[in-house]
């Protein structure tokens, strides 16, 4: 992003979504607010970890999945609980549609598909009931990790990438539950190697580029052009 400043309307360059990292031996997340402590500009707060922003013609919504919870539901974070955390994502989709916007970007640490590492979250604990509603006015992009992987899934017009390459070490073991109805569009299949990589997403009007940029030790770069496309959806 741009350096904030008053025309842009951001009080940081860097946002973020809380996991399991960030409240481990920080319940009230400490560390994460006085290293990013423009997220309370944002609405963000130990007792509220999800907050929503529109930025030109886009919309950004950062939810919080819970951390590693032993014996909970996967979803198991109760800043708010589930069902709060929904509306509130209800809320600014509908707010992203009576703005126009093109495209929406949602944020959050647990995986709504994926076949390696950890299971992927389950139907009744997983936000795509409420975005495929969406999909028709506009591009959603879906950002998760958790699992130490690279994956992508197009479910319902939605793009949902699983971006855990960025430097921990990556994970060869498939998911005890993975997704098997979802086709999985990065390794398409194909056996698995270490990469690291990162993602960029650039957006211009209607149009919307996510390249993600790789290596593989000990020396293949890779520029891999995830997601492309044209122009927002537009409204039946």
């Amino acid at each position: 992003m741009p350096h904030p400043d008053g025309d842009l309307g951001l009080p940081g360059r860097v946002l973020a979504s809380v996991g399991n990292h960030e409240t481990w031996d920080d319940p009230n997340l400490e560390g994460m607010m006085t290293t990013m402590p423009w997220l309370t500009d944002l609405g963000m707060s130990p007792k509220n970890r999800i907050y929503a922003r529109p930025y030109h013609n886009s919309h950004f919504i950062f939810l919080d999945s819970g951390g590693m919870c032993i014996n909970e539901k996967p979803w198991c974070s109760k800043n708010p609980v589930f069902a709060k955390q929904m509306a509130f994502l209800e809320l600014h989709l509908k707010l992203a549609q009576k703005n126009g916007a093109d495209h929406v970007f949602v944020v959050y640490h647990k995986p709504s598909f994926v076949q390696y590492g950890h299971d992927p979250l389950p139907p009744k604990q997983n936000p795509h009931y409420v975005l495929k509603k969406y999909a028709k006015f506009f591009n959603i992009l879906v950002f998760n990790s958790h699992a130490h992987t690279t994956e992508q899934y197009l479910v319902d017009g939605i793009n949902y990438l699983v971006i855990g390459g960025s430097g921990t070490e990556q994970v060869f073991t498939k998911a005890q539950n993975p997704s098997s109805s979802e086709k999985e569009l990065y390794w398409q299949g194909k056996p698995r190697v270490q990469e690291y990589n990162y993602l960029r997403v650039k957006v211009d009007g209607r149009q919307l580029n996510a390249e993600l940029h790789g290596i593989r030790p000990p020396n293949k770069v890779s520029t891999v052009n995830m997601v492309q496309l044209p122009a927002s959806p537009t409204s039946p």
